[in-house]
């Protein structure tokens, strides 16, 4: 069997990066605020569809737990991950409403989105003024979007320590910093333990 169990199978090595993700919302769609888009969903549930990667990608399941914490019914187009830009291009023309991009995929048609709360616990350098999802929202959870390195079980602790040692210290190059922070990711940089 080639299945594998990334439980059972692997281990952690290190968190290495990480990227919130961002609430937006074509601007044809005339919804200014993350209110505005749960009034408009309760009175007329399914109209709004969020595109994503498929299902049980990270941006499925940042529509699903929107939905569960406004208590709203969106709907959910999957793209597969081979076809992400059409999936873009799809977003950024109006043709579906709502993703929840990182700041990466938001920038490009950051004049033609309303974003309406950054997915995370605090604001973005970025977008100042978007409040974080819990703030507007308290009963969702954020999460980001991170990045990192697995061993297999086993791996020896000095080789995993080395691992992690190794790659925060690539993440952290002064050529390599500045163009992670572009796209909005921050180097986190974990332990095997931490």
């Amino acid at each position: 069997n080639m299945a594998f169990d990334i439980l059972k199978d692997y281990a952690p090595v290190s968190l290495s990066l990480n990227s919130p993700s961002y609430i937006a919302i074509h601007e044809s769609r005339g919804i200014n605020t993350l209110k505005e888009l749960i009034d408009y969903a309760k009175k007329n549930p399914g109209k709004i569809e969020f595109a994503t990667t498929g299902n049980g990608s990270y941006f499925h399941l940042a529509g699903e737990a929107l939905k569960a914490a406004a208590d709203i019914d969106l709907l959910h187009v999957p793209y597969a991950q081979a076809n992400f830009p059409q999936m873009l291009n799809d977003w950024s023309v109006g043709r579906v409403a709502m993703f929840f991009p990182t700041w990466a995929s938001l920038k490009p048609s950051l004049s033609k989105m309303k974003v309406l709360a950054i997915i995370d616990r605090q604001p973005s350098k970025y977008l100042p003024d978007v409040r974080p999802v819990n703030e507007l929202l308290p009963s969702y959870t954020p999460f980001v979007v991170w990045w990192g390195f697995f061993g297999p079980v086993g791996l020896p602790g000095p080789i995993a320590t080395r691992i992690a040692a190794e790659s925060k210290k690539a993440l952290l190059q002064p050529d390599v910093t500045p163009r992670l922070d572009d796209l909005g990711m921050t180097v986190v940089g974990s332990t095997p333990v931490a």
